[in-house]
């Protein structure tokens, strides 16, 4: 046996006993990711991770350790009670090269992919650098700008991952420092990289790191419908939903005019970012209305070109009447009583009404809900604070929403209650009712209560109502005040008011040493009178015995004159 096949039945055994080791390690680690998938150059973003506490805590991207990466990384780790850890990775100022799959546990096959959306001035650098711009179904062809007569194999990575072998993807080969990818799709864009392996090491930790070359192709927007017909008095999203690589910028015209500048007339038309964080890809238009017949155009470009799509907005009335005082205002749900929904299709009273509930099938199993078809009524008895939410009814190609919603109620609180000096003073705010979820404030003598302050503890209902209970450590006199929580959502408030009051931790002692001072004075009182009572009882005892004395001797005297005269 060659050393050539020694070395390769050791590297082979090497790469088993980690595949093995990894999937063995990954069925004991939980890892949820949290944050954004793109982010704009120059921009903040961050990363959160929620994992088991099997594995290894720590952050890698593209299988490199962030430690290694330079001070560009913030990385917190918080545990859990339940055994977890919470591990967060923070980046103050997205750059090109932040883009990657990051993991916060290496063994984990879980990964949380960011993308950079890049600036112009990066498009114009990027000019100047090696790329190819793709083109779909036909032959991709890379070479690695490597001397012809390298020894060592030479390997390929797309966006840090290794490429797979031909057996295993008969669509690429790998031929000496040549990478062929057949019947390219949009799919294999991305940023390769041609590694020397030396030693059976690995990107990225080879010898040698060869030429990078982008694969690209132009943005493209999905077209919108010549005319989008918005409900008046509702809110709009239109989302411009692009793709390519680098990944395109989007920009908003109304009218002709760019956003930025026609929002300075009209606050409610904005560009927000979508659930992913692709930046500025929503069109939000508060409160249509309607003056907003305009046309809406979205623009999106990258390295390699440029798209657009533009439509009409004609606003209309919604041919679905509801049984709302006001439409779309929703209705109020008072849990134990009867909840009465209804809608009419105004064009074809004729078409049958569908119930969805927060976009999902009701739960036909649940008695206490029933559809009734005669008068396209859904009818909910003995209802709970759990049966409010977002109430769709569909009918042909029209829908309505009718949001159901519950008042903030908070349980009865004390008027007042002593708290003893260096104790804990526990505010509770119990609130029992309110849908959407309510937000809560606390006031102190009618002023904001610092929250800042390191002695308060602010916790969370099981709801997830944040600051129903205020916790402030070690009281001080400077505490005495009255505590009120203030209870907000979207259609009501409530609030409660209690009077703490701080007492001295010596408090309880005065009375007693009172006590005892006042027994010792009656004592002494009592001692007093005793002795001077005592003193006159001598004197009239002595009296006494001198006058009986004296009767004695005067009667012995008589005794004796009556025997003389005898």
């Amino acid at each position: 046996m060659t050393f050539k096949q020694s070395f390769r039945i050791v590297n082979l055994h090497v790469i088993i006993f980690f595949i093995w080791s990894f999937r063995i390690c990954d069925c004991f680690t939980e890892v949820v990711y949290e944050g954004k998938k793109y982010v704009a150059e120059g921009s903040p973003f961050n990363i959160s991770c929620i994992k088991s506490s099997y594995g290894v805590p720590k952050w890698t991207r593209n299988g490199q350790s962030v430690d290694a990466l330079g001070p560009d990384y913030d990385v917190i780790e918080k545990d859990l009670p339940d055994d977890g850890v919470r591990m967060e990775l923070r980046v103050k100022m997205a750059l090109w090269k932040h883009r990657g799959h990051y993991k916060c546990d290496p063994m984990s096959q879980k990964s949380h992919d960011i993308e950079i959306v890049p600036s112009e001035e990066s498009d114009e650098q990027m000019q100047n650098q090696p790329r190819i711009q793709l083109r779909p179904h036909m032959t991709l062809k890379l070479v690695c700008e490597q001397e012809e007569n390298v020894v060592f194999p030479i390997n390929w990575y797309k966006d840090g991952s290794r490429l797979l072998e031909e057996k295993e993807n008969p669509r690429i080969r790998m031929h000496k420092r040549t990478l062929t990818i057949s019947k390219a799709t949009e799919a294999d864009a991305g940023e390769y990289t041609c590694v020397i392996e030396m030693a059976g090491l690995s990107y990225p930790f080879a010898d040698h790191l060869g030429s990078r070359i982008k694969v690209t192709y132009p943005a493209r927007v999905e077209k919108f419908s010549r005319q989008i017909r918005p409900i008046l008095n509702r809110n709009l999203s239109l989302e411009c939903e692009v793709q390519g690589f680098p990944v395109p910028r989007v920009s908003w015209f109304v009218d002709g005019f760019p956003i930025e500048e026609f929002r300075l007339n009209d606050s409610r038309y904005d560009a927000v970012d979508n659930l992913q964080g692709m930046p500025g890809s929503v069109l939000f238009i508060q409160d249509v209305d309607y003056k907003d017949n305009r046309q809406i155009t979205c623009t999106t470009v990258n390295i390699d070109g440029a798209d657009e799509t533009s439509a009409q907005l004609a606003v209309r009335e919604n041919a679905i009447i509801t049984n709302e005082e006001d439409q779309g205002e929703g209705v109020i749900l008072t849990p134990g009583h009867i909840l009465v929904l209804q809608c009419n299709n105004t064009d074809d009273p004729s078409a049958g009404i569908q119930w969805l509930k927060n976009g999902l099938p009701l739960n036909t199993s649940d008695g206490r809900i029933l559809e009734e078809i005669s008068n396209n009524s859904l009818v909910i008895k003995n209802t709970l604070e759990s049966d409010c939410g977002n109430y769709t009814c569909k009918s042909a190609n029209q829908e309505a929403i009718i949001p159901v919603r519950s008042i903030v109620k908070i349980a009865p609180v004390d008027s007042s209650r002593n708290v003893v000096q260096n104790q804990n003073i526990v505010l509770l705010c119990n609130v029992t009712q309110g849908t959407p979820l309510p937000t809560v404030q606390w006031r102190k003598d009618k002023e904001p209560l610092n929250m800042s302050d390191p002695r308060i503890t602010v916790k969370t209902d099981l709801r997830g109502v944040e600051a129903t209970e205020v916790i402030i450590s070690d009281a001080k006199f400077e505490d005495r005040a009255q505590y009120t929580c203030i209870v907000t959502n979207e259609i009501s408030s409530a609030n409660a008011t209690i009077l703490v009051r701080v007492k001295d931790k010596y408090a309880a002692l005065w009375p007693f040493l009172g006590i005892c001072a006042e027994v010792a004075v009656l004592c002494a009182i009592i001692f007093i009178y005793e002795k001077r009572r005592q003193k006159p009882d001598f004197d009239e005892s002595e009296t006494e015995h001198n006058t009986e004395n004296k009767s004695v001797a005067d009667q012995d005297e008589k005794n004796r004159d009556v025997r003389q005269r005898k």
